[in-house]
């Protein structure tokens, strides 16, 4: 069992991302980059597919986002962490952030970038809801 630590104040510290799929009907790989005090660098990636009704989205846990589209192009929403639990950094709380997303290519990459980073956890099992990455050191 985790001990629970609490540090608050994560700092957004890049872009959120996410892809659209071809038929506009889902939200896949939402991630956050965040900077945790005295911890590192983090990219936090909400896993399944999040279908976009009413031209929004949302999901709600311990990492939370939601979007509104105002066109086929744009999106703005809000995310954030409600301890959210980090090996070797304890709970995290951070945001909401606001977020302004513009759409930057009509393909989906056929292997996605991982900017140079490794898995810290994956979960909850049985079927993992979000990955946390680092990058390499």
């Amino acid at each position: 069992m985790p001990v629970r630590i609490r540090v608050s104040g994560a700092i957004a510290r890049g872009p959120t991302e996410f892809y659209v799929t071809s038929d506009r009907a889902y939200v896949d790989d939402f991630a956050v980059y965040i900077s945790v005090p005295g911890c590192g660098n983090y990219q936090i990636k909400h896993l399944p597919l999040e279908p976009i009704t009413g031209n929004a989205f949302s999901f709600t846990g311990t990492f939370y986002a939601n979007g509104t589209f105002s066109n086929s192009t744009t999106c703005s929403g809000t995310t954030g962490l409600t301890n959210f639990y980090i090996p070797g950094c304890g709970y995290i709380n951070g945001g909401p952030w606001s977020y302004q997303a513009a759409w930057q290519h009509a393909a989906q990459p056929a292997v996605l970038d991982n900017r140079n980073l490794d898995t810290v956890v994956a979960g909850p099992p049985p079927a993992a809801t979000w990955v946390v990455e680092r990058p390499h050191q």
